[in-house]
């Protein structure tokens, strides 16, 4: 689960990011709202099943993974029903995960994978351009006998628009790998640098590339929660307010209306340029 201490580790500069989307809706750590569930991951591929390992009732899956104790995650891809469902991990390192099951059996794997859940994606302000929002009044009007207008208001909703140019295809070489405390990436990281074993971080803030936020709209049919980062007055109390700016300040449910990207040019062997557009609009 994600922590506040995490989140800070995750700022680039002293505010961070404006925009994240989580799956879980906020929960709230040393006064801060951060997101339920852990920074996204990869799917993890299964390899091999091992039943009763390492003692009865519990399942070993051999895949290369990120995940640690406590994650959730959704399997599928295994002949035997009993090794696919939703598990949380008792037991993890980076070649295998366990989960408790008491499943037995030796199933043929097709396309077998885990799915990690409650996730979220810190977008990258790389070539941001500006955020727009868009208040919708839902009311009914209606002019009475006397001429006068009358307004019966329903609700207020939100559209929010913005756009990146030339951002990233990806934000790093490989998969950073997070540190669960920290947020800061497990191996080293250089920007833009020559090939080597270091990991690359290609966004300037190590927010989500073009790939990362295409798998988001590819992947969230449903709606899922924008976390905003900006000073707006009114999202907390008049003795508070100017004490919020570097975090996460906003919450709102919101779906994907509309997502489009370009691919601007090819870079070579390490990551593309794209241009992606994207609106959201309130639940």
């Amino acid at each position: 689960m994600t922590t506040s201490t995490y989140l800070a580790g995750r700022k680039k500069y002293r505010r961070p990011q404006a925009m994240l989307w989580s799956d879980a809706p906020p929960i709230v750590s040393n006064g801060f709202y951060v997101p339920g569930g852990n920074e996204l991951q990869s799917a993890a591929v299964i390899t091999a099943v091992n039943d009763a390992n390492p003692s009865a009732g519990t399942v070993e899956y051999t895949a290369a993974n990120d995940f640690v104790v406590g994650d959730t995650v959704v399997i599928s891809g295994c002949s035997i029903a009993g090794f696919n469902g939703t598990f949380v991990i008792t037991a993890a390192t980076s070649t295998y995960f366990r989960v408790a099951n008491a499943t037995t059996g030796n199933p043929t794997l097709t396309n077998a994978r885990a799915v990690p859940v409650g996730e979220f994606l810190v977008l990258s302000d790389h070539n941001r351009k500006d955020i727009s929002f868009k208040p919708e009044r839902i009311e009914k009007r209606e002019r009475m006998i006397n001429g006068r207008m009358r307004s019966y208001h329903i609700a207020d909703k939100l559209t929010i628009s913005t756009s990146w140019e030339m951002l990233p295809s990806r934000a790093y070489s490989t998969n950073p790998q997070f540190n669960v405390a920290t947020g800061l990436p497990t191996a080293s990281v250089g920007f833009n640098g020559p090939p080597s074993t270091t990991e690359k971080q290609y966004t300037v803030d190590g927010g989500a590339g073009g790939n990362e936020l295409l798998d988001w709209y590819n992947n969230h049919t449903g709606s899922f929660y924008v976390f905003l980062a900006y000073d707006k007055k009114g999202n907390f109390a008049e003795s508070g307010q100017y004490g919020h700016l570097a975090e996460y300040n906003e919450v709102i449910e919101m779906f994907i209306s509309s997502f489009d990207y370009n691919l601007v040019k090819r870079g070579g062997s390490t990551f593309d340029f794209w241009n992606i557009s994207v609106t959201l609009e309130e639940v």
